[in-house]
């Protein structure tokens, strides 16, 4: 009965439960080397790492959470995190712990010390967690202090540009897509009498003057397409006072589409008040100018009439070849009040000379010649807007250098005088002299044709052909 007994014991049950232990084992032993290998990956994670008490003492501390604050692990362990807070306070510390424990992880900005009395910035992410019936949390922390350096300069950048902005006389605003305000600088006030509140989310088109909204709608269409330009237009200010306004505008694009422009406006309205003065004064002057023009043919008239019809005729060719050359109408006015006196330094020759029927002798015919030099000589006083004076001095100057008194060649003469030079050739041939009848029109034109580049310049004799052959250009019958 006994050795049953010792069979029953020491039979089959005893080896299963042998069997039975060896799986323990070997979950202990996985338990064991998976913390293992989680404590060798904590340690080398980047980020710090720290386990935190309720009584805030670390119970986990990783290597870089150790060289960010300089105290070896043995040392963090025996100290409390409140050791390395420089802002620590008993009651931000509760209020903290109840605030992590209700939301389960927080995220925040706090300061570390390190052993040798460095503080720094830091962002933290607390995550709460109950073991074995106490609190803890794990926080995972990062030095920001190159993000905090980047975000100071970046305020003391925006702060000087928003001071710059503030200061500037020009107005700068924003609009968005549909033309509203988004931004105003306080100079509009000065400009419109606006204060900013008062505009933003107003439609920037609201404040411009009726007849130059046009202006502005297609200014709103280019930036879409982004095109940039200045802008000039009218626009009302708070008092209903029409202002002349400046923009330019810079479309904001975002990927492919338009979300809105940025500008600067400034304030012309004494710029364009001024150049109306000056168009006055300009008006004003070219009247006593028309009026010294008009007394100096009236005076060439009433000792030559013969002069005075050519110089009408004159004037009116070299116009109309001025335009056919596309020359701007500053000059074109300039050539036509100087082909209408171009002759007048023939007042100093005798009568009897204009008016001689027959041939000139050569002392006669260098008499003649001197009325260019002549005519520079009487205007010489005389401060025109226009260069006159040198028109009527180099009207008998010839391409090749044959003309007088200088005998220029070329592009050294005037292209108005090169002007005066056919538009006077073609009215001399065309009509009838004390000493000649006329020759006509055909006899002219072929003066011109055949001499063209040889006498005269190409390209005014070019115009002057077409205005007679294509354009039924006539000199008006006086």
């Amino acid at each position: 009965m006994r050795k049953k007994s010792e069979q029953a014991t020491k039979g089959p049950g005893r080896p299963r439960r042998a069997a039975s232990k060896k799986p323990a084992e070997t979950e202990r032993r996985q338990a064991e080397e998976a913390l293992q290998f989680m404590r060798i990956s904590l340690d080398n994670a980047t980020d710090t790492m720290a386990c935190i008490g309720r009584d805030g003492r670390f119970v986990y501390v990783n290597n870089a959470f150790c060289r960010i604050v300089g105290y070896p692990r043995e040392e963090l362990l025996s100290m409390t995190v409140h050791d390395i807070d420089p802002d620590y306070q008993a009651e931000m510390w509760s209020g903290f712990w109840e605030r992590l424990k209700q939301a389960g992880s927080l995220m925040f900005e706090s300061c570390h010390r390190t052993k040798d009395g460095r503080v720094f910035p830091v962002e933290i992410i607390a995550t709460f967690f109950e073991y074995n019936g106490r609190e803890y949390h794990c926080s995972f922390a990062r030095d920001i202090t190159e993000r905090k350096r980047a975000e100071a300069a970046l305020r003391e950048s925006e702060g000087k540009y928003r001071n710059l902005v503030e200061t500037i006389n020009d107005v700068i605003f924003a609009i968005d897509a549909r033309g509203a305000l988004t931004y105003v600088s306080p100079a509009v006030k000065k400009v419109l009498e606006y204060e900013p509140d008062e505009l933003i989310g107003r439609s920037f088109m609201e404040l411009v003057y009726e007849e130059d909204r046009p202006i502005l709608a297609n200014r709103f269409a280019d930036l879409q397409r982004e095109v940039i330009e200045y802008s000039e237009y009218r626009v009302i200010d708070k008092r209903g006072k029409i202002r002349w306004v400046r923009t330019l505008t810079n479309p904001i694009i975002e990927g492919e589409r338009f979300v809105g422009a940025r500008g600067t406006l400034i304030d012309i309205s004494a710029r364009k008040q001024a150049e109306e003065k000056l168009k006055e004064t300009l008006e004003e002057l070219r009247k006593a100018f028309g009026g010294i023009i008009e007394v100096l043919s009236a005076a060439v008239e009433k000792r030559d009439p013969y002069t005075a019809g050519h110089q009408r005729g004159v004037a009116d060719l070299a116009r109309a070849i001025a335009q056919e050359m596309g020359l701007d109408g500053k000059r074109v006015d300039g050539l036509r009040m100087a082909g209408s006196i171009h002759d007048l330094g023939k007042l100093s020759v005798p009568a009897e000379i204009l008016s001689k029927p027959g041939r000139l002798t050569a002392m006669e015919f260098r008499m003649i010649q001197t009325h260019p030099q002549t005519g520079w000589d009487i205007l010489n006083k005389i401060d025109f807007p226009w260069p006159i004076r040198e028109m009527i001095l180099q009207h008998h100057e010839r391409m090749n250098g044959s003309g007088y008194p200088q005998g220029l060649k070329g592009e050294d003469i005037r292209l108005e005088a090169r002007i005066l030079a056919v538009a006077d050739v073609m009215e001399a041939m065309a009509s009838h002299r004390p000493y000649r009848p006329a020759l006509g029109i055909d006899a002219a034109l072929a003066e011109i044709e055949n001499n063209k580049g040889v006498l005269y310049d190409l390209d005014v004799a070019a115009a002057c052909l077409r205005l007679f052959r294509e354009k039924d250009f006539s000199f008006k019958k006086t």
